[in-house]
């Protein structure tokens, strides 16, 4: 992710060079009309900056619909990449200023004169995080929001809905919360996002780099049925056996010039003097490059370096797992597993998002507790040790880094947890530090590096402690060849040092080459356990754990009107015919109903009326179908109604702390219930019908939205400052650990907000003239309802 965005006003672009910006550049032989073109492209994120990201671009990239082309763009870490396809779309300048150089056109228009507003339909932009751009209640609203922006009318939004669902092949998802999607339906929910207001240039960067094989696959099925619509497709991505096939031009950027442009395999390959092998210029290269159908998603084991023997079997495993499982949710998170792990082994554990990797790597660090089975971690169970103990043992890098950085240079956080555990060596810290190749990042500040720096910061912060098993999450997403090189050099020392390596990955190639077994797991359960070559050789269990891109026809719809089968044209009916016969109250008269009875219970007194308005709501949340969702929600609110409640009674006695208590708990379970019924996006736009401004009513909805992501968010900085041996068991020494645990909750919320505004202002957020997707109007029962709130806060208050 490049620097934060800078803000708008006020801000003047240099003009472009003499010779050059204003002039045709040529298009690439035998190619079409360019539809982008760069000219001495030049840029820095800030002005005050010495170093320039892009050093001089010069590029023209064609689009006709008859025969939409598929570039590829790829490079190592930092060489631009990025940055260069945020030009495409005008979020360079007008959303990230700096200082920029050059000129960009996107079909014949400048992109310095026109913004992003004026560009967003004509360039669609997919960015890495899905999770920051889903931003709607429902996938059907998701789709829909770049064609608000259009200002389109309901039936002209609802047909292209329908098709953009029916292209990708999600029309069976339309009426499911976005975010509760696997990772592979996410990005081709934002795909058919971006797909709707029928762009000709569709970008995306890193769409492969956290799914598994099989959502690998379907995201390539749908870019082959964008290009059929006439969209032309630009990638930029690491996992170059994912990508090369399905393009048919590769660009090559290296320190922020363009140093090969050709087409597949020739370019990968390094035919490019300066670009050398695959290795140098920061690709990744699977076995498919290398002879092996590239549809199977399989690894090319025969080409794989054998890794190193593990070390010989001691008398009892330095790990052991038994019968382990864990229930959530009314679901099987983990079923019955049984694994065994000796010292100098490594095992990669394999399968599709959601197979239940993460889960187990979560218990073995201790940081879940079983439903049933045991784990003895040489010997010991680790039910009988606390996480902070533990953690001098294991050590877990996760696979956001962000969530584990909370001090502020590198090397107060690689020795945080040593610190905190009474075990800081000064000799191993050395050490780790060497293995990392860290000596010259000591003083910076963890959350300013790159990329691949974060991960080996957080891989030396695993590894301080000295544990004799270390887990990684997912070490190689989003990760160039440059850094998978160093990796397998760092497992390669773990493992002839005597310690064990567990890692999950989608990364078949990287696991065979660095794993002496796989464990394959699905929905939970541990398929199977054995040497590489022989599970992968087995397609029936490959396909079982979603590790291969299966061959399956590609959709048969288009994007002008026909709607996909399973679909909203299949007898699901749209949203907004739906949509009023499932919402009793417009979002206006629940949110005065909701006021009237916030100051009812503000204004009550006595403890019976508080108790029959509270029973009154939690009836409503049970009717609703809500109650799991309480529950979890009563973990935050209680404690915080108790605390309050405890100040009061400290101040004015049992009877006023109980009532305070009572009362914000009331309140707290109200708001609950109405953010239950109420749909954010559905409260904004009432809002903006009300005549509150546009850009405050989504703001505020947005908000709404993301509070369950943060919620996550802040459970995993939790679980990785636990995992470094930081107590935050309750006490007041641990209120300083608690101060730090909000630092890097902070970080993530202001780079979600970041982000969250990019992907707003790349559909098209403040272009003038929006429509809504539903209709929005007071009905007459809406009014009694407001009427009714209004009367009942009189009779309680007079």
């Amino acid at each position: 992710m490049p620097d934060p965005p800078e803000g708008r006003a006020g801000r003047q672009m240099p003009d472009p060079p003499k010779g050059g910006a204003g002039q045709r550049m040529p298009d690439p032989p035998g190619r079409r009309a360019a539809f982008i073109r760069v000219a001495g492209l030049r840029y820095r994120y800030r002005r005050l900056s010495p170093d320039w990201i892009l050093k001089g671009i010069d590029l023209a990239i064609g689009n006709d619909a008859a025969s939409p082309g598929a570039t590829l763009i790829f490079g190592a870490s930092g060489s631009g990449k990025s940055t260069l396809c945020r030009t495409f779309n005008g979020l360079i300048p007008h959303f990230y200023g700096g200082a920029m150089e050059g000129r960009v056109t996107v079909d014949g228009h400048d992109t310095a004169a026109l913004g992003v507003e004026g560009l967003f339909h004509r360039v669609g932009m997919v960015f890495q995080n899905p999770e920051a751009q889903l931003f709607n209640r429902t996938v059907e609203r998701e789709i829909a929001f770049g064609l608000e922006s259009l200002g389109l009318d309901r039936e002209e939004m609802r047909r292209r809905v329908a098709a953009a669902a029916g292209v990708v092949g999600i029309g069976h998802l339309l009426h499911r919360d976005p975010q509760g999607l696997s990772g592979g339906e996410q990005q081709l929910t934002v795909i058919a996002a971006i797909l709707a207001p029928a762009p000709r240039l569709m970008v995306l960067d890193e769409p492969y780099a956290n799914l598994d094989p099989a959502g690998v696959g379907r995201v390539r099925r749908a870019l082959r049925a964008v290009r059929r619509e006439g969209t032309a497709v630009v990638i930029v991505e690491h996992r170059l056996g994912y990508a090369a096939p399905d393009v048919d031009r590769m660009v090559t950027l290296e320190d922020g010039l363009v140093m090969a442009d050709g087409p597949p395999p020739a370019a990968a390959m390094g035919r490019s003097p300066r670009v050398g092998d695959a290795a140098a210029s920061g690709a990744i290269i699977p076995g498919s490059m290398a002879g092996r159908p590239a549809a199977t998603g399989a690894p090319s084991l025969a080409a794989s370096p054998s890794p190193p023997a593990p070390a010989t079997d001691d008398a009892m495993p330095l790990l052991r797992v038994r019968g382990l499982t864990h229930e959530a949710g009314g679901r099987h998170l983990l079923d019955a597993i049984d694994l065994d792990l000796r010292c100098g082994e490594s095992v990669a554990l394999l399968g599709g998002n959601g197979a239940g990797k993460t889960t187990l790597l979560r218990h073995v660090m201790g940081l879940l507790r079983p439903s049933a089975g045991r784990i003895w971690l040489e010997g010991s169970d680790i039910r009988k040790m606390k996480v902070s103990d533990l953690a001098r043992r294991v050590g877990l890098a996760f696979q956001n880094p962000h969530s584990q950085f909370f001090k502020l240079t590198v090397r107060a956080e690689i020795a945080a947890g040593p610190m905190a555990m009474g075990c800081l060596d000064a000799a191993w810290m050395d050490e780790v530090v060497d293995i990392f190749g860290l000596d010259g990042l000591m003083d910076r500040s963890p959350f300013k590096l790159s990329g691949g720096e974060k991960k080996r910061v957080a891989f030396a912060a695993a590894l301080a402690a000295r544990p004799r098993l270390l887990l990684l999450d997912e070490p190689t997403a989003g990760q160039d060849g440059h850094f998978l090189g160093a990796l397998e050099g760092f497992l390669k020392r773990m493992r002839q040092d005597g310690r064990a390596v567990m890692f999950a990955t989608h990364d078949l190639d990287f696991a065979a080459r660095n794993a002496d077994r796989w464990l394959i797991m699905a929905d939970g359960r541990l398929l199977a356990d054995g040497p590489p070559g022989e599970l992968a050789a087995n397609g029936d269990l490959m396909r079982r754990a979603c590790l291969l891109q299966e061959p399956e026809p590609e959709p048969e719809t288009d994007v002008s009107g026909a709607e996909s089968a399973g679909g909203i044209g299949s007898g699901t009916g749209s949203e907004s015919d739906a949509g009023a016969e499932k919402t009793l109250l417009d979002p206006r008269a629940l949110l005065a109903l909701t006021l009237c009875f916030a100051a009812a219970v503000v204004g009550a007194a006595g403890i019976v009326p508080l108790s029959i308005q509270l029973a009154g709501l939690l009836a409503l949340i049970l009717a609703i179908g809500q109650g799991e969702a309480y529950g979890r929600w009563l973990r935050l609110a209680l404690p915080m109604a108790l605390f309050f409640g405890g100040v009061t009674a400290w101040a004015g006695g049992a009877a006023a702390g109980f009532g305070a208590g009572l009362k914000l708990f009331t309140l707290t379970t109200l708001f609950f219930a109405f953010f239950a019924l109420t749909a954010p996006e559905d409260l904004g736009n009432a809002l903006v019908r009300a005549g509150l401004p546009y850009a405050a009513a989504f703001v505020m909805a947005a908000s709404m939205q993301f509070v369950p992501v943060m919620g996550r968010k802040a459970a995993g900085v939790m679980a990785a400052q636990r995992a470094r041996g930081i107590p935050l068991e309750p006490g007041w020494r641990a209120l300083r650990h608690y101060a730090a645990f909000l630092t890097p909750l902070m970080l993530q919320s202001f780079q979600l907000a970041d982000e969250l505004a990019e992907a707003m202002a790349a559909r098209g957020f403040g272009r003038p003239g929006r429509t809504f997707y539903k209709e929005y109007r007071l009905r007459v029962r809406d009014w009694v309802t407001m009427a009714g709130g209004a009367g009942m806060l009189l009779w309680i208050l007079l």
